[in-house]
C-alpha cells in the first residue's frame, strides 16, 4: 500500500504539470503569434503550411506604424495609419479616469466602511450594480447626452465615460480594504492630534497602498481596453488604440503584419505593469474567498 501511495503522488504531480502546462500554451500561443508575426514579411505570415518563426525578421512593419507612411493591403487598398497620437490619447485617457476614480473612489469606500448611515449596504450594492450596465443598452442615449454638452471627440468626453464604469468598481474594492484595518489604529491617530482627514491621508492611506495599486491595475486595463464609447464617441483627435487596431481590419482581408506590432505595442504597457504588480492582483481577486 505504501508504494502504491508513492507511485500515486508522482502520477498526480505530472498530471498536474501536464495541465498547466496546456492552459499556459493555450493562453500564451495567440500572444506569441502576434509577437512572430509582428517581424514577419508578408510572404511569410500568408504562407501555408504556417511559418512558425521568422526566417527573415523585419522591423518593416513597425516602421509602417510610426512612419505614417501608406502601403497597400490585399482586400484593404492603401491604408496609412500614425501609431503616436492614438497611444499618447489612450495614455490621457487611462490615466485621467484612473486618477480621478482613485481619488474620489478612496473617499467613497473609506465612507462606506467607516460611517454607519441609513441605507449604507443599499447605496454600496447600487454603486456596484452600475458597473454591471450593458454599455450597449445605453450607448444611443448617452451618444445624445454627450453631444449636446459638445463632448463628442474630446478628452473630457471619453474620461467621464470611463470614470462611470471604474468608479463603482474603484469605490467597492477600496471599501473592503479599508473595511479590513482595524477601527483602533484611525481612533488612535484621531487621540495623537490628528484631524479625521490627517488620519485618512496619512495613516489609513498607505495601509490600503496595495489595494490603490489593485484598483489602478483594474481601472487602467478597462479604460485601455475600451472599445465600444471610444468608437461611438471619438473622431480624429482622441483616436484611441483599440480603434486605431480596428483600422486593420477589413470586409476582404486584414493588414496581419502592422496589426501585429500595432497589437504588440498596445498589449506591451498594460503587460508589463500587470507581472510587476501581479501579487496585488492575486490578492484582489481572491478578496473575500480565504475568509469565507
Amino acid at each position: 500500500m505504501y508504494s502504491g501511495r508513492r507511485l500515486k503522488n508522482p502520477v498526480k504531480g505530472f498530471l498536474f504539470w501536464v495541465a498547466i502546462g496546456v492552459v499556459l500554451c493555450w493562453s500564451l500561443f495567440p500572444y506569441y503569434w502576434m509577437f512572430s508575426t509582428a517581424f514577419k514579411s508578408p510572404d511569410e505570415y500568408f504562407a501555408f503550411p504556417p511559418v512558425w518563426f521568422p526566417a527573415r525578421p523585419t522591423l518593416e512593419n513597425f516602421r509602417v506604424i510610426f512612419s505614417g507612411e501608406a502601403i497597400h493591403v490585399a482586400g484593404i487598398g492603401g491604408i496609412a495609419v500614425d501609431i503616436i497620437p492614438p497611444l499618447i490619447n489612450s495614455l490621457v485617457i487611462a490615466l485621467g479616469s484612473t486618477a480621478i476614480a482613485l481619488l474620489v473612489g478612496s473617499f467613497a469606500g473609506f465612507a462606506l466602511s467607516r460611517f454607519k448611515f441609513k441605507g449604507r449596504k443599499n447605496i454600496a450594492f447600487w454603486i456596484f450594480t452600475l458597473r454591471m450596465l450593458p454599455p450597449i443598452a445605453v450607448i444611443i442615449p448617452y451618444f445624445i447626452i454627450m453631444r449636446s454638452y459638445r463632448l463628442i471627440d474630446t478628452y473630457a468626453g471619453l474620461i467621464i465615460t470611463h470614470l462611470i464604469f471604474n468608479l463603482p468598481v474603484a469605490t467597492w474594492l477600496l471599501m473592503r480594504y479599508f473595511a479590513e484595518i482595524p477601527p483602533e489604529i484611525e481612533d488612535a491617530a484621531l487621540v495623537d492630534g490628528c484631524s479625521r482627514i490627517q488620519a485618512f491621508q496619512k495613516v489609513l492611506l498607505p495601509l490600503v497602498l496595495p489595494g490603490l495599486i489593485a484598483t489602478m491595475l483594474f481601472c487602467m486595463i478597462f479604460s485601455w481596453n475600451e472599445y465600444l464609447f471610444a468608437l461611438v464617441l471619438t473622431r480624429d483627435r482622441t483616436e484611441t488604440l483599440p480603434i486605431l487596431l480596428s483600422t486593420f481590419v477589413a470586409h476582404k482581408g486584414i493588414a496581419w503584419g502592422p496589426l501585429s506590432s500595432s497589437g504588440l505595442i498596445a498589449t506591451f504597457p498594460i503587460l508589463v505593469i500587470a507581472v510587476a504588480f501581479q501579487k496585488h492582483l492575486v490578492r484582489i481577486m481572491t478578496m473575500g474567498v480565504l475568509k469565507g
